[in-house]
């Protein structure tokens, strides 16, 4: 049987279809689904060979999708891509063209303001870590609100 005859073709293909995934998010679905390891990996190799898995895509989409939001820094960005398994080094690449030291000031500038003071500064700080900004842009911020 040819492989895009298999229910796992069918299967992965609903999923690809379904939004961009990356190769190693693929290869979990199915191995969840009980689909023996050489057709995964077969069908992996295959969706990549025809760009509709592509890793850096996927990556490059969630970060612009997050920095339009504002609302993650660009460490949880980091950490939540290479849970989905894209790679360090793409990772740090993408984050640092992708996420500029303005637009994460300005993410958090959004998000002090829109707090208004409700928070004791400790704990808006925590939050914002929590967030994935960095320290050190977070009390630049704040200087720069108090100042």
């Amino acid at each position: 049987m040819h492989i895009t005859e298999s229910e796992a073709f069918l299967y992965a293909l609903k999923k690809i279809s379904r939004a961009d995934t990356t190769a190693y998010l693929l290869h979990k679905a199915l191995r969840q689904k009980g689909f023996p390891e050489e057709e995964i990996e077969e069908l992996v190799r295959y969706f990549a060979s025809i760009s509709y898995l592509n890793d850096e895509r996927y990556a490059t989409n969630y970060i612009m999708k997050h920095v339009a939001k504002a609302k993650k820094g660009p460490r949880l960005l980091y950490y939540e891509l290479r849970s989905r398994g894209i790679e360090k080094e793409l990772c740090k690449i993408l984050i640092t063209t992708l996420y500029t030291p303005e637009q994460e000031m300005t993410a958090i500038q959004n998000i002090i303001k829109k707090d208004k003071g409700k928070t004791k500064q400790m704990k808006l700080v925590a939050r914002l870590e929590r967030r994935g900004f960095r320290h050190s842009t977070i009390k630049a911020c704040l200087h720069n609100l108090h100042n």
